[in-house]
């Protein structure tokens, strides 16, 4: 049997034992197998079978992910995917809210090794006004991935920002960005083929770290939260993990110069003290949820040069966060 077929990797195995510090005597005694099984799962003459992985994962402090074959799930993709629309038409579903049809879903060409999910997605439920508070409109309650919206037809977009419902009639050419949680809709504002391309993706939240805080109460998860806009914040999860109170890190520090002294040098100063990564206490921009850019206020510029016009770029929708 090839390597990649199997589900557990004998290589993997190996590196649990090494970490675990057992040698593979150890290790057989305490699954009560006999010597020469161990060494040919090793040797990957014999297949490492889920029975034998259970018993190691009441015994040993691993997880079922430390024996995977990443192999066996993620065969490399061609390095350029073509899905063309007859097959993207097979996998056509509509999608119902509040019992009627909202929205029709197709696939796009899609990796299994990328972290985006692109779709196509026709708005079915038609509006005759721009009201937010439209009861034909059905919100969603937002997903933990992020959504940049390029949008064709006339189509209305409606969001939540500050907790207020808010709408925008887009057209054909105008994009948006969403962050993660920010509920939202579509409808479309007449019976034309209105269709969305909605492509979603994760960003650090992914799902080992997923995994790791689903291990955690609810109440220790948002402990380890903060808010990471927040230069206090920052400073302060630092400084605790440290042990440090203030007085050590102005140490050496002229206080009464602080006025002459830019943000940046203080920041510097603080990071040298914490012995940390600069970039690690900057903290991010404060960044809108929801940014929408349309095709007439879009920037435009030629690639290379404007004498050599190769493509003609337009901006869409983008997010530093």
């Amino acid at each position: 049997m090839k390597t990649r077929n199997k589900i557990f990797s004998a290589k993997r195995l190996r590196q649990v034992l090494n970490d675990l510090k057992r040698r593979p005597e150890d290790a057989a005694r305490e699954l009560k197998i006999s010597n020469k099984k161990i060494m040919n799962i090793l040797k990957g003459k014999d297949e490492l079978k889920i029975s034998l992985v259970k018993r190691m994962l009441k015994i040993w402090p691993v997880t079922l992910n430390n024996f995977i074959n990443f192999k066996f799930f993620n065969d490399k993709d061609p390095e350029i995917i073509i899905f063309n629309e007859k097959s993207s038409k097979k996998t056509s579903r509509l999608m119902q809210r509040k019992g009627r049809d909202y929205y029709e879903y197709r696939d796009t060409a899609m990796s299994r090794n990328a972290p985006f999910r692109p779709e196509w997605i026709r708005v079915l439920q038609i509006v005759d006004n721009n009201n937010p508070k439209n009861p034909k409109v059905v919100w969603n309650k937002g997903h933990l991935l992020h959504q940049f919206t390029y949008f064709v037809g006339n189509i209305n977009f409606y969001y939540f920002e500050n907790k207020i419902k808010k709408v925008k009639t887009m057209k054909t050419g105008d994009t948006m960005y969403i962050s993660p949680y920010v509920p939202h809709s579509f409808t479309s504002r007449d019976n034309d083929r209105n269709f969305i391309i909605a492509l979603t993706y994760l960003d650090k939240i992914t799902n080992d770290v997923q995994d790791n805080l689903g291990n955690l109460s609810i109440k220790n998860s948002m402990s380890t939260i903060f808010n990471e806009n927040s230069n206090n914040d920052i400073i302060k999860r630092y400084t605790n993990n440290s042990f440090l109170n203030f007085e050590e890190i102005i140490k050496g520090y002229k206080t009464k110069n602080f006025k002459k002294n830019s943000i940046f040098h203080f920041s510097k100063k603080l990071s040298d003290k914490l012995n940390i990564n600069l970039r690690d206490i900057l903290g991010t921009e404060n960044t809108k949820k929801v940014i929408i850019s349309t095709q007439s206020k879009s920037r435009i510029w030629f690639y290379p040069t404007k004498k050599k016009k190769i493509l003609k770029i337009r901006e869409l929708a983008y997010s530093k966060y």
